[in-house]
């Protein structure tokens, strides 16, 4: 029994043969709403980065970089995974492999545009926490002007911390000096803290430091000698 429904090229069959399943299942149906919406065709239609007409087209190098992101996929060369997946590819019809889409996206960057974007960014910082084992940002907060580094940290570490998963069962926060402040420290210190998750959080604070004062430290590990710092001298 097959029915075909939708715009792209393929008919669903129920066979018991299974040498052509997928795990990725759901990935045409991304590309299927790409293409019906109009997506694909309008990459085609702008100013093209590919220089020879054989080979992928711009628009199936973008559908490829959308299906590995919809996959889950952590850098370009992930792809490979997707490529090496036959039922998958006997839907689609293929991607482009890692190379072409690393040439595509290297042809996309323009330090000239990146300079104009920063010179238009508006003043301020934002202030972010970061997930280090996922590479994501759990919380961020824009500072418009001038704002001291140090200055009303911890409600964004208290949104930092809500915003993880309540599987996570161990808990670590490091961060410069601008977070060495007596409520941040007591909050993290306290494994009955309010407005957080119960139990204790490692604390890591890091400085930059005078180079005399790393010089002396060396010394001092190595002879167990007598050290004291020494402020900076101002140029």
């Amino acid at each position: 029994m097959s029915t075909k429904d939708g715009v792209l090229p393929y008919t669903i069959e129920v066979v018991e043969d299974d040498a052509t399943l997928t795990a990725h299942a759901g990935l045409p149906l991304v590309l299927e709403t790409m293409r019906a919406l109009g997506l694909s065709d309008e990459l085609n239609s702008a100013p093209a980065i590919r220089r020879r007409r054989s080979g992928a087209t711009d628009a199936e190098k973008v559908e490829a970089l959308v299906l590995l992101m919809a996959a889950g996929g952590e850098c370009v060369g992930d792809v490979e995974v997707l490529r090496a997946d036959k039922g998958l590819m006997r839907l689609i019809g293929g991607l482009p492999s890692e190379d072409v889409l690393l040439r595509f996206l290297y042809e996309l960057h323009d330090e000239r545009l990146i300079e104009q974007a920063q010179q238009q960014r508006p003043a301020g910082q934002v202030a972010y926490i970061h997930w280090a084992e996922h590479d994501l940002v759990l919380a961020d907060e824009y500072r418009d002007g001038n704002v001291p580094a140090a200055m009303s940290n911890l409600p964004l570490i208290q949104r930092g911390f809500a915003a993880l998963p309540p599987t996570i069962t161990e808990r670590l926060f490091r961060a410069d000096s601008a977070c060495y402040e007596e409520r941040i420290l007591k909050w993290l210190a306290a494994p009955a803290r309010e407005n957080g998750p119960q139990g204790r959080i490692g604390l890591s604070i890091g400085a930059d430091m005078a180079r005399r004062f790393v010089g002396c430290a060396r010394r001092r590990r190595s002879r167990r000698g007598n050290c004291t710092r020494s402020a900076p001298r101002r140029p």
